[in-house]
């Protein structure tokens, strides 16, 4: 199975006077890591950076994208202040950075495009909850205008991009601090909609980057207008962040699964997409093209065990002995009651099939 890896960096403490008199974007990046890391919903392998410099932050984006095979799934955050110096250039500030010195104290922008560029990944996420300030000369209007262009900067392949905002709030006149912006909710709603599975639009058991950013973006905007949360993606398939971990079976599969009738239990797998391993065509799972895991359920990769219908009668593969016990052909499942139970071994999390059964 692919692993899936998370960096999340936080910066919310500066040792520049200016950058600590900015409102934070908020302090939520533990939280994200909870959800993020618990193996029933998204099952990231996941190191969290709070208030490092940019040296020490720097060689940890290098190590994160280094090495990583295609299939692999990368997601790396940011949340704190992004600066733009008066010739357009972004920099992410640290807790060392300095306003007057931001090539060298700084994260540029341009060095994450490059190592997201050479990493290997097909499925590399980036989501920014970032408040952006523009920084140039007293007295002096900035040459590259309000606009950030966060998406520009971060085109590829293979990359989902998400941003909290895309234009400047603050700017610095000298050692004046112009503008103000309220506290971004960005990530808060992001933590929400996985931890409940309420990104889950479909309703099909996965949390998908496009739903995601689709909940996150109706939420915020609903309780800060101001804000304007931005994304663009450019991969095969879709990226599934994690799984609902509410979902069930709709209630139509259920009564079809239980049928007495033959072909009803047949109609009832193909809906469900069981009666194809992985019930999903080639570039629509996890890891935007490839074979998908067995079992009717889509899962994201790696996450164990899920919440399984499973075989009331004998044994046999979840998604291949399904259609015969369907269809009352084949041995071995004939298991009478029909109920829906919960099968599969560990790091299977798919949706077993051949309990779609009874007589």
């Amino acid at each position: 199975m692919a692993a899936r890896h998370a960096l999340l960096i936080a910066t919310e403490t500066y040792t520049d006077p200016a950058l600590r008199r900015l409102t934070a974007p908020g302090g939520d990046a533990r939280a994200l890591a909870e959800v993020l890391s618990d193996p029933e919903i998204a099952g990231f392998e996941v190191t969290t950076l709070v208030d490092q410099p940019h040296h020490v932050v720097g060689e940890a984006i290098g190590e994160f994208y280094r090495g990583r095979r295609r299939d692999e799934l990368t997601l790396l955050y940011f949340t704190g202040h992004g600066v733009k110096d008066d010739d357009g250039s972004l920099y992410l500030a640290m807790a060392n950075t300095r306003r007057d010195s931001l090539m060298f104290t700084a994260l540029a922008a341009e060095q994450v495009d490059r190592a997201m560029a050479g990493c290997a990944s097909r499925q590399k996420v980036l989501v920014l909850d970032c408040c952006y300030s523009g920084a140039f000369p007293s007295g002096k209007l900035a040459k590259a205008g309000t606009d950030v262009h966060t998406l520009e900067r971060f085109q590829g392949r293979g990359r989902a991009v998400l941003t909290a905002s895309d234009a400047t709030q603050y700017s610095f006149e000298g050692d004046s601090v112009v503008g103000s912006a309220a506290r971004s909710v960005f990530t808060r709603h992001l933590v929400a909609g996985l931890r409940d599975g309420s990104a889950d639009l479909d309703g099909d058991g996965d949390v998908t980057v496009d739903e995601l950013y689709s909940y996150v973006h109706e939420h915020v905007v609903a309780e800060m207008p101001r804000q304007r949360p931005k994304h663009q993606s450019d991969v095969e398939g879709r990226i599934v962040l994690a799984r609902n971990p509410h979902w069930t079976l709709p209630e139509y599969l259920r009564h079809g699964l239980a049928s007495p009738i033959a072909a009803d239990r047949l109609t009832a797998l193909e809906g469900s997409g069981a009666a194809q391993p992985g019930g999903q065509q080639r570039g629509e799972g996890p890891h935007g093209e490839g074979d998908p895991p067995s079992g009717g359920r889509r899962q994201p990769d790696g996450l164990g065990d899920g919440p399984d219908v499973g075989a009331s009668g004998g044994g046999g593969d979840a998604g291949h002995g399904g259609h015969a016990a369907a269809t009352g052909r084949g041995g071995g499942f004939a298991g009478c009651s029909g109920r829906l139970g919960r099968r599969g071994g560990p790091g299977r999390g798919d949706l077993g099939t051949s309990a779609a059964v009874g007589c």
